[in-house]
């Protein structure tokens, strides 16, 4: 990760929104790490992994389940926000089980937030990447492309390690 968020300041920080699927508030089992170059999101490179792990339904298989919840995340994906803009969610192919990516872009003309983010299903597991940049009038140096490949790698990591039954660390 040191490649991605050089002299990444706060690690291993868990980060929680409680109108989001990822929130551990709401959805016990939910895990979530957050590294940034700074000690303040709104400066520099950012990296935040979350998962969460989808409970078998009914049929006692949780794949159906975690299929539908990731459609819903990848529906979710498409409309962007009030003060935000995304671009289409795009299917990734050789990360996981299915995953997709997609860009966006949050904030006033003077201080934007520009995220890649990759959401992955490994079996019953859904995890989001977000591979940020945040400076204020600076856009990202790599460009929104140069962000999205970051995300992809991180994501080709996470997947990587799950599948072979490691655990996952930077």
């Amino acid at each position: 990760m040191n490649h991605l968020v050089p002299q990444a300041s706060v690690i291993g920080t868990p980060t929680t929104d409680p109108d989001d699927y990822f929130d551990p508030e709401t959805h016990p089992g939910t895990e979530a790490c957050e590294w940034n170059e700074h000690s303040y999101i709104s400066f520099g490179h950012g990296a935040t992994i979350r998962t969460r792990p989808v409970k078998a339904g009914q049929a006692k298989d949780p794949m159906g389940p975690a299929h539908e919840d990731f459609d819903r995340l990848r529906q979710a994906a498409a409309v962007a926000g009030p003060q935000n803009s995304r671009s289409a969610p795009s299917p990734l192919t050789g990360v996981s089980d299915e995953a997709f990516v997609y860009d966006q872009t949050t904030g006033e003309a003077e201080f934007r937030q520009y995220d890649a983010i990759v959401v992955l299903r490994t079996r019953n597991l859904l995890t989001e990447v977000r591979y940020r940049w945040a400076k204020k009038g600076v856009s990202p140096p790599e460009g929104i492309t140069g962000l999205r490949q970051g995300a992809i790698q991180i994501s080709q990591w996470i997947a990587a390690a799950l599948l072979a039954g490691r655990p996952v660390t930077s």
